[in-house]
């Protein structure tokens, strides 16, 4: 049975759908997991959007791209695999986008909240920056951003997506971008669930010494802990999302995360990843 409940916050409506009545969900073991990698060919300096989904029987639990300037990452709304919009980073014949999705037995994962977030508080043009949160005593795993008009397509922002993770406490998913023209919404979205003491989220950065210089960074899950998402956070000093900026990798490491691009002299390009043990 799905529950649907609408919480109106200023200019952001948030909806969570949770899926009720079912037996606890387990963390998923390294032996459970799959990982699907697709690849979306475009022309030098067009954008283009593409997918790649899970086996049949599988969740969407994290999702990651390379060989990118990456604009947005966002699981589908069937959270069975994931969208990703960007630039190719090289010319032909590399012209292409690598898209990944990491996914879990649907068995694993049977308690889930879906928090989905849409944001109007912004216009074209604006560095939008937002997240979505996860109800208390859960943490956000398998989420991502991206922007739209009313409920039309998928767009990706136009420059400085510059933040699409889970935050520094893992319980929310923060994503940033300017906001392209024929859109109205921001929409974020994240997966969520129970805490039951075996989630643990990690993160580290670089600091970039110049903006034309790439910087990158990557963390590992302590022993015994598996990586089931991540992502990036171009970060200020004071924790703010810093720009510009561009994300070039977001990839999944043997048991973490990595990430690479260009940011700010002085801020930290930070990676992060959600781990869990069994």
């Amino acid at each position: 049975m799905r529950t649907f409940f609408k919480i109106a916050l200023v200019a952001v409506s948030t909806a969570i759908v949770a899926l009720l009545g079912l037996p606890a969900s387990a963390a998923p073991v390294p032996s459970d997991l799959v990982t699907v990698s697709g690849v979306v060919f475009t022309p030098h300096n067009v954008p283009v959007v593409g997918s790649v989904d899970c086996p049949s029987g599988y969740r969407m639990v994290g999702s990651a791209a390379d060989q990118a300037l990456l604009t947005a990452i966002a699981p589908n709304a069937t959270f069975t695999g994931a969208i990703v919009s960007g630039f190719a980073r090289d010319l032909p014949p590399n012209n292409f986008i690598t898209m990944t999705v990491i996914c879990a037995p649907q068995s694993r994962f049977t308690d889930v909240v879906v928090v989905q977030a849409a944001d109007h508080r912004f216009r074209p043009g604006d560095f939008a920056h937002s997240l979505a949160k996860c109800p208390a005593g859960y943490y956000a795993f398998g989420g991502g951003g991206y922007f739209r008009k009313g409920t039309g397509p998928f767009r990706g922002s136009t420059a400085d997506n510059v933040s699409n993770a889970p935050s520094a406490d893992g319980t929310k998913w923060t994503f940033a971008g300017t906001m392209p023209s024929d859109t109205d919404t921001m929409m974020i979205i994240t997966q969520c669930a129970p805490k039951t003491g075996k989630d643990f989220l990690v993160q580290f950065g670089n600091v970039s010494t110049s903006p034309t210089t790439k910087v990158g960074s990557f963390v590992n899950c302590p022993s015994g802990y598996t990586a089931i998402a991540g992502g990036y956070y171009i970060s200020n000093p004071d924790g703010s999302e810093a720009r510009p900026g561009t994300i070039q990798v977001s990839k999944p490491l043997l048991n973490g995360w990595a990430v690479s691009g260009l940011a700010p002299a002085n801020t930290k390009m930070v990676a992060l990843a959600q781990c869990l043990t069994p």
